[in-house]
């Protein structure tokens, strides 16, 4: 596909599924902000601007009263000229809510071309046990978080790695159902990292515009929402449980010796093969 003169074709509007852990804040900051030609709306760093909280958070039973008032908030950012590029992980929420949110960006924007990049399931599954560790404060076991039900009732009672928010062809599925097969395009991270030339070529030709995170294509370390290193979980979760433990009771203190020199692997053979056979022939082609 070649490039597109978007203001000869028409408002065009490109949509960033932004799924977790997949360098979605590496695009956000690095690439869609501050590409020469587009428009860039929400979401950066340091803004998460109240329309699209409002799009992706508003209650279910309440949205379609007010979809109207969320729409025109959209709308109205729009620029007919350019390319206008949204990007938000809120287009892929956690807990099974991706295609509640594909519905809901249908209803607002259903002439948009929607980006999707995936990541291996099980990378992404850790790098966001890594992440919690250090942004949510989590300190159990990377096996203790995995929620294997489905349904997984009540919202409080479900752990927070829930399997189908990693079927992948689920989420996608909903996406091209409702925008059209050739209105997605799904990337993979591992080629962004890997084969830097073929993913900004593939994700230029879809946008119709030049989009490259460097003058010479190379993906740099993303400086923000880094993972901590593996060799560090046992002592940033033994941190963690001490702080809950002196929050929930002020007077108490709790010192965890090291349970051994070699830091604990989060995931076992016996676990990772577990996975991978839950998500086989569900997650995008990776198993």
């Amino acid at each position: 596909m070649g490039r597109t003169n978007v203001s000869q074709a028409g408002t065009e509007i490109l949509v960033h599924v932004g799924v977790q852990r997949a360098a979605s804040t590496f695009l956000q900051e690095q690439v869609f902000r501050i590409a020469p030609g587009i428009r860039y709306l929400g979401k950066h760093f340091d803004d998460y601007p109240d329309w699209m909280i409002a799009w992706h958070y508003t209650d279910p039973g309440r949205f379609s009263e007010q979809h109207d008032r969320i729409e025109r908030a959209v709308r109205e950012r729009i620029d007919p000229t350019r390319l206008n590029v949204m990007s938000s992980e809120g287009f892929c929420l956690l807990g099974g809510l991706a295609p509640l949110q594909a519905d809901r960006l249908a209803r607002i924007l259903p002439e948009a071309k929607i980006l999707v990049v995936l990541r291996d399931p099980l990378e992404r599954m850790l790098s966001l046990y890594r992440y919690a560790a250090r942004k949510e404060r989590w300190f159990q076991p990377f096996e203790a978080l995995i929620d294997w039900k489905e349904p997984p009732f009540v919202f409080y009672k479900r752990k927070p790695i829930y399997l189908p928010d990693y079927y992948y062809d689920e989420i996608v599925g909903a996406y091209r159902r409702l925008f059209g097969e050739g209105r997605v395009c799904v990337l993979r991270y591992e080629t962004m990292r890997h084969d830097p030339d073929a993913f900004w070529t593939s994700l230029s030709d879809f946008a119709g515009v030049s989009l490259r995170a460097d003058p010479k294509g190379k993906v740099a370390a993303p400086a923000r929402n880094a993972a901590p290193a593996e060799d560090t979980m046992d002592e940033l979760r033994r941190e963690n449980l001490s702080r809950v433990v002196r929050e929930a009771f002020p007077r108490a203190s709790l010192h965890l010796p090291p349970e051994s020199a070699a830091e604990t692997p989060p995931i076992s053979d016996a676990l990772r093969e577990r996975l991978i056979d839950r998500l086989r022939g569900r997650c995008g082609g990776y198993y």
